[in-house]
């Protein structure tokens, strides 16, 4: 039924258990179908301030869509879940990621033929900043493996291709195109002074993915991931 099995991690977006799926619901006037899901929290020292005996409630909405992008049914979930580890905490390395508030919507626009024959591109400067003092790599993914608009039509991720680039010595450090799995765009040693890199959307020349599509803007999210050595 087209599930999607990667971690969701909790936002205020839709995120998607199942994307237009090619499959009926209904067979012979009944249908009945179950979802299990688990729910994990990424483990580090940083759960030490959130350590209590009073339960935090986590509040989720689950809805159904039919084709049309049309909700026929949704149902409220909620469940506790309580932070109270009986060990100490890991040493976690002083590290992190952070990126500049205009960098975190990027908006490639075809606008006329020559846009379609030759692509289009948006660079963000210093879009992102990185500090550590342990080696670590930077990874990439998408929530999705398409792009959708509000009629439900979609692109696949894959058509846009994202380069990362060191801002101080110019040097590529990652090229990918996007995809729903994590991929590489940046490996390093420690630094304890920040560091500033590049971003750069593009699409291929060409490329017959987006042609006679209409005129719609298309969304997705990418969800950068920093992980210590």
């Amino acid at each position: 039924m087209g599930l999607n099995t990667n971690q969701l991690p909790f936002s205020t977006a839709n995120s998607y258990f199942v994307q237009n799926s090619p499959y009926s619901l209904e067979t012979n006037g009944q249908s009945s179908f179950i979802l299990k899901y688990n729910v994990s929290a990424e483990g580090g020292a940083y759960l030490e301030q959130y350590k209590s005996w009073s339960n935090y409630r986590v509040n989720l909405i689950i809805e159904l869509f039919n084709r049309k992008n049309e909700r026929i049914s949704w149902q409220p979930v909620s469940f506790d879940m309580q932070v109270h580890p009986d060990d100490s905490p890991p040493q976690t390395p002083p590290y992190g990621i952070q990126f500049d508030a205009n960098a975190k919507n990027v908006l490639l626009e075809f606008k006329t033929a020559g846009d379609y024959a030759n692509g289009v591109s948006k660079t963000q400067t210093k879009a992102f900043s990185t500090f550590s003092n342990t080696p670590y790599v930077v990874r990439v993914n998408t929530l999705n493996s398409n792009l959708t608009n509000s009629g439900n039509h979609t692109l696949p991720v894959s058509a846009v291709k994202l380069s990362v680039k060191d801002n101080q010595s110019g040097a590529v450090t990652g090229n990918v195109n996007l995809s729903g799995s994590q991929q590489n765009i940046l490996t390093s040693s420690a630094h304890t002074a920040t560091k500033f890199f590049d971003t750069t959307y593009s699409t291929q020349a060409g490329d017959n993915t987006f042609f006679n599509k209409s005129y719609e803007q298309y969304s997705g999210t990418v969800v950068f991931t920093m992980i210590p050595q």
